[in-house]
């Protein structure tokens, strides 16, 4: 059974909000309707050997991908992190810190 755009939308609730700049709000909601429907009830894992227990089973998939959403946040929102990694300067040569700011979930 296929799901609808608004029901695929749902299973982000909050989370999609969170994106500020409306470009990025608008990829992302594109790409999350464009996503196949079995993704919204897979596990991350069929063993629970490499994922963590809550991103497994029923919508882990979904679980999982809003955890990797909330870290890259703040990798891109932290300058410790940035500067330990030298993203910084490459983020730099392509966009200010506010609009990586603006990416805030």
């Amino acid at each position: 059974m296929e799901m609808t755009s608004e029901q695929k939308l749902s299973f982000y609730g909050e989370y999609l909000n969170e994106f500020k700049d409306e470009d990025v709000y608008r990829i992302v909601k594109e790409v999350i309707e464009h996503t196949p429907t079995i993704f919204f009830g897979a596990s991350t894992s069929s063993t629970g050997k490499y994922h963590p227990q809550a991103t497994n089973g029923l919508m882990g998939l979904v679980k999982h991908s809003v955890a990797v959403m909330l870290t890259a946040k703040e990798f891109l929102t932290n300058d410790t992190v940035l500067n330990i990694f030298g993203i910084w300067k490459a983020l730099k040569l392509n966009c200010n810190k506010d609009t990586v700011n603006s990416l805030s979930y």
